[in-house]
């Protein structure tokens, strides 16, 4: 899975003559967007053409360390000698010379990317694409059409208008292209072709018919922009710094040096971080330290620092010195840290479940009900990957299993069931795995029936308190259950 990526965005509203009013809009919601799904991002708006190619340069620099790349303009463009150039606020169009010095080259765009060695390129260009003098508030100053362009090998060129065609400025904050584009983009596992197949659907749509959006790609693999990766909690309320925490910078604080301790892996400097963490009058201490202690403490805890499991088996005593609204920003951390990584991306099969139930459990009380609000709220998002989110399904969760008497083959004259299906809401969420190669070997997981409940609470990611199961067979308490590990849960 390509998860590392760059985006380059620019746009530019203050032309002379020729001003815009949506470009610097719809750059900053996309780079905005951009963050969410965890890209690393230059931004440039209203660039001149020193600073605009200052950023092209920056992005040509950093490019080789990435594995996707993204360009994304709004602005003028225009074509001189069949070569298509992306205009700054300071482009000269006295002479074709001038324009060409002030502007940035789309070719040289297209083969920087095509060099760097990322598997996948994506250009998006919301410039108009005839002649803007027609129109003021149209993009695209050129006395002609752009020239044609052909998008290498892993790389998709993305257009806002068919060739000959005028882009719409909008009416509200966005332009249309880029309205329509900010509203299908965060569908998660959406196939890029499809993407922007929606694009072009909605864009037709609002501009009556008068828009149509082209692209030309040459991308071999399939590429989503949201893999399920989404950070939506940059609106919640705690710095990006903290929601993506591998950017904390450590400062000279006390508080700051347990930060550090915690976050060094060592678990002798865990043990000592945490109880620091407990004698220090933390009343004072900022909401966002104190969100960012929680989550690394129980990072500590599942690293196997043991005053660190001790802290989050005793959550609710270990925090009782806390004011009450403090308290929920150190659950808070703990429970962020139970669903989203230190990059703020959710763990999706990689969530530990260790301390799952108790965390959970305690989050019901009611004094920590702003934290239950907290967690549902940055869950429901994710949905569709996950089998009970907390507040929603407060009336629990029911799983229906379907058991087949079996021969037990290594177990003495004992029987066992193996498990045929395992359904939530009428659907079966116990599937077939498909192997990727006839070398892999797989391992049945065989546990006694007393035990199931917590076997499944920890593959689904259920509390026990929330849990009821059935069975179609009886079976005893001391009787092998046989999970047949060709299969996998899957909703």
């Amino acid at each position: 899975m390509y998860n590392k990526t760059i985006a380059l965005v620019i746009g530019n509203d203050d032309y002379p003559d020729h001003s815009l009013n949506n470009a610097v809009n719809d750059a900053n919601s996309i780079s905005l967007i951009f963050q969410r799904l965890g890209y690393d991002l230059i931004l440039e708006t209203n660039a001149g053409y020193i600073s605009q190619n200052e950023a092209f340069v920056k992005f040509r620099e950093e490019i080789k360390n990435y594995d996707i790349a993204i360009f994304y303009f709004a602005g003028h463009a225009i074509q001189i000698n069949d070569t298509n150039y992306l205009t700054s606020v300071q482009t000269d169009f006295a002479s074709e010379g001038r324009a060409i010095y002030t502007s940035l080259s789309l070719n040289e765009v297209i083969s920087v990317m095509d060099r760097s060695g990322t598997k996948v390129n994506i250009i998006i260009l919301d410039a108009c694409r005839d002649d803007p003098f027609k129109a003021s508030r149209s993009r695209g100053i050129s006395q002609n059409v752009l020239a044609p362009v052909f998008a290498p090998r892993g790389t998709l060129i993305a257009f806002s208008t068919s060739p000959g065609q005028r882009a719409k400025d909008g009416q509200g904050a966005n332009g249309l292209y880029t309205s329509a584009l900010l509203e299908h983009i965060l569908e998660p596992h959406l196939k890029i072709e499809e993407l922007f197949k929606r694009v072009r659907g909605t864009v037709f749509t609002f501009s009556k018919g008068s828009q149509v959006s082209w692209e030309h790609t040459s991308l071999i693999g399939n590429f989503c922009f949201n893999n399920g990766q989404l950070v939506h909690s940059l609106n919640l309320p705690y710095s990006l710094n903290v929601i993506k925490d591998n950017q904390y910078v450590i400062g000279d604080s006390a508080i700051d040096e347990i930060i550090s301790d915690l976050k060094s892996g060592n678990f002798y400097s865990q043990n000592n971080a945490v109880d620091s963490f407990c004698a220090i009058n933390l009343n004072n201490i900022d909401k966002n330290q104190l969100f960012i202690c929680g989550r690394l403490i129980l990072r500590a805890a599942h690293q196997g620092s043991f005053n660190c499991i001790n802290f989050v088996r005793q959550l609710e005593k270990q925090i009782s010195n806390l004011s009450a609204h403090l308290q929920i920003h150190v659950i808070n951390g703990i429970c962020y840290d139970l669903y989203f990584n230190s990059e703020g991306s959710f763990r999706q099969n990689q969530i530990n479940s260790t301390f799952f139930n108790e965390i959970l459990n305690l989050i019901e009380l009611p004094k920590f009900s702003a934290t239950l609000e907290f967690l549902r709220d940055i869950l429901v998002p994710y949905r569709q990957s996950l089998f009970y989110i907390p507040d929603i399904d407060r009336d629990g969760v029911v799983i229906n299993i379907f058991a087949i008497e079996t021969k037990a083959k290594d177990h003495i004259n004992e029987q066992e069931v193996t498990i045929s299906s395992v359904t939530l809401n009428g659907n079966d969420i116990y599937n077939e795995k498909t192997k990727d190669s006839s070398s892999e070997y797989y391992f049945d997981d065989i546990i006694r029936y007393h035990v199931v409940d917590k076997y499944l609470s920890d593959k689904l990611l259920i509390p026990l308190s929330k849990f009821k199961k059935t069975i179609n067979i009886s079976v005893e308490d001391y009787t092998f259950v046989n999970f047949p590990d060709s299969k996998i849960f899957l909703k």
